[in-house]
Formats: C-alpha cells, structure tokens, sequence
C-alpha cells in the first residue's frame, strides 16, 4: 500500500473483489476511455514518512517570521490579538473539526446548538434580530450585504450602490469584483481633513441620484471613528440602505448597531478567537434587521419541537439555499466558516460582553497613549484629529519605506504604508492588547533614533482617549453577552462535542460530500506558531515559507488536473465557481463576445445553477438519457450563439463516468463555448486521468473532499481553480511569483486582465497547508491508490445492496453509488432513523443531504464511503442498511 490512510490489507482487496466477480481493481475502471487515461505516474515529490515530513515542514518554517517574532503594529483589519488556550483545545476536538455540515440535525446536535449559540451571542452585539453563521471573511460578508440589497430590489432593476472611501481597500476592490455586470458603483464618497465620512458631499449625492445601498466603515481604514447615526440618519431620510462594516469589540463599548438603525452589519471576526494564519482561513459575520431576514445567504440555525414538545436544534430557512433554491438561491454558498465560529463562540462565551469591554479599552488606551509619545517626536504629526480606536494614522517626515525597513531591521513591523490610498508619508499603525509596555518603549526608542530628534513636551496627540469614549451612545447592559468561568466554558462545550457525529468517531457514507480521513499530520502542521502568526501584511520576504509551501501546492495542482495555472485563492468549492465563471464571461467580453446562457448537467450540485446567476449567466439545464449520461442530443438542440458553456460534474452526482466526455468537449469547443469542471467528485480520478486531458479549460477542486482537509462542521474550506494557458491571464488577484535571480517569492498585482481580487489575500493557508501535506505524504503512487480503493469501496457497497436497493442505472460506479429505495416502503426519514439507530450517519437522499436527484429519482440514495473505510467497516454498513429492507 503507498498511502498510509488505506486501511485494506492486500489479501482483503482480494476477497473484496473476488465477492463481485472480479479478480483487478482495473476491471472497475473500463467506463473511462483509454484515449484520456494518464499512462504514467503524475509528476510529483516522492511520499514522505511523517518525521520526514516533520523535519521539511520545520526547515520551511524557519524561514516565516512572524509577530511573535516581532513587534508589530500591522493591522489593517487582521489584528494580533491574544487567544485563550481554552479556544484552540476545544475547537480542535475531532467531533468539531471532522464533522460535516449538519444537513442531519440526529447527527449534529452539538455542532447545531455551538451554532444556535453564536447566532445568539452576535444577535446581542450587533443589536439585530437575524445573523447568519458565516460568511468567508469580512469582505466577502460586505459583498453579501450588498447581494442582499439585489436580492429585493425589484426584479429587472439595476441597482446602483455607493461606498465610503475609507472602507478598507481590498473590500472596496473585492466589492467591485463581485458585482461586475449586476450592480453599478457610485464614485466612493470621500473623506474630510479629520478622516470621516463627508456627510455634506453624501447628502449632496443623495439629493441628486440615492443609490440602493451606502456602505461605510466604522472604525474606517484609518481606525476613524464614524459618526454612525448621522449617516443612517442620512440614509433613512432618502430612502438608502445602510450597510455597515463594523468592528465586534466595539459592541462592549457602545450601543449596537441595530440600536443605531443600521439595517444590515458586517464584519470581519477574525480577532473573535481566530489566529491570523496569514489572512486565512478567518471568518465574517452578517447580520441584519428583519425585513431583510429572507436575503440573507448562508445557515441559520432554528429551534424545533417534536410532537412531544422535546426541543431540538436544525438549520431552518433552508429553502434560501443553493441545494434547494438553485439558480434562485440568495448564494452559492456550501461550505461556510464553522470551524472558525465555533472558536468565536467559545471566545464569546469566555469574555462575554464585559470580557470584550475590558480588551476594546485596553486597545484604545494604548494606542491613544502610544499615539500620543510618537507626536511628541519633531517629524511625525497625527494625520487626523478625531477620536479613533485601536488604530491611527501619522504623517512623517521623509520616505516612508526607507523607515519600514529601518525598523524591520530593529525587529519592528512599523505599520502599513498608505501611498495606495493616495496618502504619500503616511503610516497606519495598530496597537492591541498584547503589546507590553517594554515593547512600546523600544518602539518608541527606535523612532526617535530614526528621526533624531528628542521627544518635545509640547507636542502630542490631539486626541485624548477620553474623546473615542463619548464618540457614540454606550452599550446597554439588557442585551449583554454574559461571560462564564473557563472550566464551565471547557465542560459545556467538550459535553456539547459528545452529541456530534464525525469522521474521527464513524463512517460518514455521505454520497457526494468525501468524508475520508483528516490526517493528523497535516492539522499538527497548520497549528504551527510559524504559520499562524503570520499577519498577511507582513514583508514579503519575511514569510517565505508560507509562500513557498502556497507555490508548491500550485504546481501540484496543475500537474494533477493538467491544466496551466491555478489560483488558491478561493474559499470553498462554490467561491471558486464563481471565479471560474467569472473568468468565463470576462474570457468573452475581452473577445466582443456577448454570451449569457449557461448549460449545466440536470445532476448537477446546487451550487452550480446559484454560481451561474451570480455571474450574471442565465441557465439552461441538459438532461440526463437513460443511461445515466449526458444527453448528447439535447446538449446538441441547445447550442447556440449565445452559449458561453457548460458546467458539468465528472464522475457526476449519479456515481457514473462522464464516457462521452470527449464528445461533450467537441461540441461545446465547436460552439465557440468552454468547458467547465466541478472538481466535487475528483476523488475518484487522481492519477488515473485528468480534467485537461478531457478537455475541459476550467477546473476547481474542493480541498475539503479530494485532499483530505477537514470539513469542519460545514467549513472552512479552499477552492483552487485551475485554467488552461489563454484563460491564465484572468485569474484572480494577488498571485505568487518566484523570481530566479533572487531565489524568493513574492506577490504581484499587475495583471491588468485579472477578473480582480474576489477574496481577502491568498486564500485559506490553514487549509491549503493540509492539503500540501496530504499530497506531501501520498505522492503520485499514494494518489492514485485512493482513487482506486474509492472506487473499490464504492462498487463493494453497491453491489452487495443490490439485492435489497437496486442500483439506478445497472452499471460499476466510480466513487459513489447510486441505489433505489422505491421497493422499500418506508419514508426517507424512517430510513435515516433505522440506519441512525444501527450507529451510522444515513447516506445522501432527499431531504437528509446537499445533493438534488433530476425527475424519476425522488427516493435515491447515494452512498460514497471514501477509500478510508475497512472492508469490517464496510460490512457492518452493509448489514445495516439491510435492516432497513426487513
């Protein structure tokens, strides 16, 4: 055996098959059609033992700097903030982080009431009375602010939105990026001498043409404090909703601001208990008033009673969402961020809103008084003169970067340089609560060195703390978080984790969702100090071992889907289908080309048909023939000149490779269209034949399924998308480049055909470092063998179930099984109750999983075992299922 995760020994392989008639797992692999099969290993490292891979993780750590290592004022929305050693053991239990999104409430109750909790705990600090469970940052959740505002305009309407200019930048441009084609923006509002919003200018701009929605900052990018009931007074006077990227800390401070009138609230929780992991995997939050409760994207947990008023916890509203509502869903969005709200519950839950008080103050203290030495030194000025929280800007004499590199080589990160927002000589600092007072005096030291000159006590800040105190009404103590002691934090969760099915505790025969085994290697290397504490706005050359292991698993990519360049900066399998798809239609325009349909397979993921209209594309859906193929003949009937391609899913949803996958390619091709890949069911394929060598020209995968990174109770997870060489140039911004001469890494944005930046920075490191050491620890040889063993797993089920469930198309399955409950006369629900009672987590059906089954196949059930299951544990599986049938 090559891959150390493949339980089966070599003599159970052999019964297994010898049991179906078969005496080679290549006799399961006939459906694909020699002319594709890769005839050789794929180009990778070799496999490693995990002290090998201990000893290359450490030496590529080495060359990470972090902000552990340095004093650091990086803020600019990620921030360096102490996390509770409670956070990290309890959110690393397996019932938390394998677990998968609980579609099935019997099965997730723990997971389910961590989520009702936080729902609970946001719900008091924003002051709304609806906020959803996550989206993938805060700049993703602004987007989803604005979608919502889309979602109930009236229909045909272009809406027309309008920004603050102080919203962080990579907002502003991930905003853009996102609504390109839907939605027109308004030239941002600027800013006045004291660095908040222009209320004089936003009238005006009311006045003359209100758009649909204002977006605004508070603290803005300068860390400004904005005057948050002025602008939702201007905005309710003429119609406009308010949209409010805010800072959660704040909410122990002041009155919510739901309380303000705020309609809908986001942000970035990363400093809720979250490591930086150099900008990913965080979380953001969304939150809104209730006429906006139906638009909100992403989960929301319920409470539900049974016929005997016994309460249980389960995602409620679920019509909203892309496995039911499709191509009307209020998202795309599948995987979501559990696992870094689950550590934001347990944060909450410790400090509670008096917790979050003490640190917020802490911070504001600070940074007024660190602020206040550094003006007292000839040379540097507060730029503006408001009250600001834990971050501000000063102005200094000379060249900016010559003093960030001065103090780089002091061991002082010296802020951020704002010559990007057309701010020349200005620095951006962030002072939070882990600075000691002997780091800022050395700070302190180190910038009067610089500029020579002895502090003067006659110059200082402007600004006294006691001024951000006042900035806004305080909080109320009725709609408090109330805090508990660590050792009932640390009971109450561990009891909550005991009632959460997971891989770490049972098989997971989920069809279509790849439930295998989360090495523990891989989540040892991603907890690394060297790579959590990295702030992404570090100097490039000072987290090149993050760079490095990205690079890598880059070119891994690529060599496993054949294609020519990858991105990894998507969050999930649906953001990179987005992107996919975003690139399709800029690949068109950039050709004067106006195409707006898209094909999509009838068995298609929900995520599919709810990416295209969020691309702005209209969807058409191919059937499936009786084969269980793609019908070519209706495929034909639909090609037209306004097709930009079809999406399609291979193996597909029905278990079954695509085996005119070749012909499909031809036609679309022929069309002028492009041929996209949902990597959902990739698992099935590694090393054995390759998305390019089919012909498809867009690939994403999804990390949390082919490359074994853990699901986390519904998320985080990564989206790799990869493109042929013409499609290269529109990938995503920023992208990594390698430079010979110098023997580094660095990150570029001058890539002016980019469809732009859609997500914060590179992507889900914490995720992407997993996925980099599952291929690490597997090589060619290891990959393929999982794919075989899948495939294996899968046609053992399937046929010794036949006799009871009959199989849907009669034919070898590739990953997953396709089965037919009709013959049984029990409901879907009984079914799940029977096998639940057997101590199994019921395969995918309707309405117990993710996956929508076209027209006759309302009582199927799809099972995928993953090859990491053993043949006992796969017998065991069979025999209960065979209860079902008595």
């Amino acid at each position: 055996m090559h891959s150390p995760y493949v339980v089966h020994s070599e003599q159970e392989v052999q019964a297994m098959l010898a049991s179906m008639g078969l005496t080679d797992t290549e006799q399961l692999l006939h459906a694909i059609p020699k002319s594709i099969r890769l005839d050789r290993d794929l180009s990778l490292p070799a496999p490693l033992e995990e002290e090998q891979l201990d000893v290359l993780v450490r030496q590529i750590a080495r060359n990470n700097r972090t902000v552990l290592d340095r004093i650091s004022f990086l803020g600019g929305g990620l921030y360096e903030h102490s996390v509770p050693a409670v956070v990290d053991y309890l959110s690393e239990r397996g019932e938390f982080l394998t677990g998968y999104t609980p579609y099935q409430p019997k099965m997730s109750q723990g997971l389910l009431e961590v989520l009702w909790e936080y729902q609970c705990q946001m719900q008091k600090l924003l002051g709304v009375s609806t906020v959803n469970t996550s989206s993938y940052d805060g700049s993703t959740a602004f987007v989803d602010a604005f979608n919502m505002v889309h979602f109930t305009a009236d229909e045909g309407e272009r809406c027309c939105f309008q920004l603050s200019a102080a919203v962080w930048p990579q907002t502003q441009q991930i905003l853009e990026s996102s609504l390109v084609g839907k939605a027109e923006l308004f030239r941002p509002i600027t800013w006045k001498d004291d660095g908040r919003i222009d209320l004089d200018i936003l009238e005006t701009q009311f006045v003359i043409s209100p758009p649909n929605a204002f977006g605004f900052q508070c603290p803005n990018a300068f860390g400004v404090m904005e005057d948050i009931p002025a602008v939702v007074a201007l905005c309710k006077k003429y119609h406009v909703t308010s949209v409010l990227y805010y800072h959660p800390m704040l909410s122990g401070v002041f009155a919510s601001p739901g309380e303000l009138g705020v309609d809908i609230v986001c942000g970035e929780g990363q400093m809720l208990g979250n490591h930086l992991n150099a900008g990913g995997a965080t979380f953001g939050f969304l939150g809104c008033q209730a006429s906006f409760a139906d638009a909100i994207p992403g989960r929301i947990v319920g409470v539900q009673y049974d016929a005997a008023q016994q309460s249980s916890y389960a995602l409620i509203r679920e019509e909203r969402e892309q496995h039911i509502a499709r191509d009307k869903a209020t998202s795309n969005i599948c995987s979501n961020q559990t696992h870094c709200v689950i550590r934001a519950a347990i944060y909450l839950a410790l400090r509670g809103s008096e917790g979050l008080k003490r640190i917020a103050l802490k911070n504001a203290e600070a940074a007024h008084d660190f602020a206040t030495e550094l003006t007292r030194i000839e040379g540097i000025n507060l730029r503006f003169h408001a009250p600001f929280f834990n971050e501000f800007v000063i102005e200094v004499k000379g060249d900016v970067q010559l003093l960030l590199v001065w103090l780089q080589a002091r061991n002082i990160y010296g802020g951020t340089d704002l010559a990007s927002m057309g701010m020349d000589n200005c620095l951006r600092l962030a002072v939070t609560e882990t600075k000691t007072q002997v780091q800022l005096d050395e700070a302190l030291a180190a910038f009067q060195e610089y500029f020579g000159q002895a502090r003067q006590s006659d110059q200082s800040c402007h600004c006294a703390s006691t001024d951000f105190y006042t900035v806004l009404p305080a909080a109320s103590d009725s709609e408090s978080v109330p805090a508990l002691a660590e050792r009932e934090v640390v009971r109450h969760y561990t009891l909550l984790s005991y009632k959460n099915y997971s891989v770490d505790t049972g098989m997971y025969p989920l069809g279509s969702c790849t439930m295998k085994y989360n090495p523990k290697r891989n989540d040892k290397y991603a907890a690394m100090d060297a790579f959590r504490y990295v702030h992404p706005l570090q100097p490039t050359k000072e987290m090149q071992g993050t760079l490095q292991i990205l690079a890598e698993l880059e070119t891994y990519i690529i060599e496993l889907t054949g294609m020519s360049a990858v991105s990894l900066q998507a969050a999930a399998g649906a953001q990179g289908e987005l992107m996919g798809l975003l690139m399709m239609r800029k690949h068109f325009g950039s050709k004067g080309e106006r195409r707006n349909t898209l094909l999509i397979a009838d068995s298609a993921h929900g995520t599919n048909p709810s990416s295209a209209a969020m691309a702005g594309f209209r969807c058409e859906i191919v059937a499936t023939n009786a084969e269980g193929m793609l019908d070519i003949h209706d495929l034909q009937s639909r090609m037209t000149g306004d097709v930009a391609g079809l999406m399609i899913t291979n193996p597909s949803t029905l278990g079954l490779f695509e085996e005119n996958i070749e012909t499909v390619a031809e036609i679309v091709h022929g069309n002028g269209g492009l041929l996209y890949y949902d990597g959902a069911n990739m698992n099935a394929l590694m090393g054995l034949v390759r998305p390019g060598d089919m012909g498809f020209d867009i690939v994403h995968l999804n990390a949390h399924k082919t490359l074994s990174t853990p699901h986390g109770g519904g998320g985080p997870g990564a989206g790799p998308v990869a493109v042929t060489a013409a499609l290269a140039r529109y990938l995503p911004l920023p992208r990594i480049q390698y430079s010979p001469d110098t023997q580094s890494y660095t990150v570029g944005n001058d890539y002016p055909a980019s469809i732009g930046t859609l997500k914060q920075y590179l992507g889900h490191f914490s995720v992407l470092i997993r996925a980099w050491a599952y291929i690490r620890t597997l090589g060619a040889k290891g990959l393929r063998e999982a794919s075989e063993y899948a495939i294996l797993n899968a046609n053992y089920v399937q046929y010794h179930l036949s006799t009871c469930f009959p199989t849907v198309f009669d034919k070898t399955c590739m990953h997953e099984c396709l089965l037919n409950a009709d013959s049984v006369d029990k409901s879907v629900q009984e079914i799940s109750d029977i096998i639940i009672a057997q101590g199994f987590h019921p395969p995918t059906m309707v309405g117990a999983g993710c996956v929508w089954f076209p027209g006759a196949l309302s009582k199927a059930i799809l099972i995928e075992p993953t090859e990491t299951e053993s043949k006992s544990t796969l017998d065991a599986f069979i025999q209960a299922m065979k209860t079902v049938c008595c």
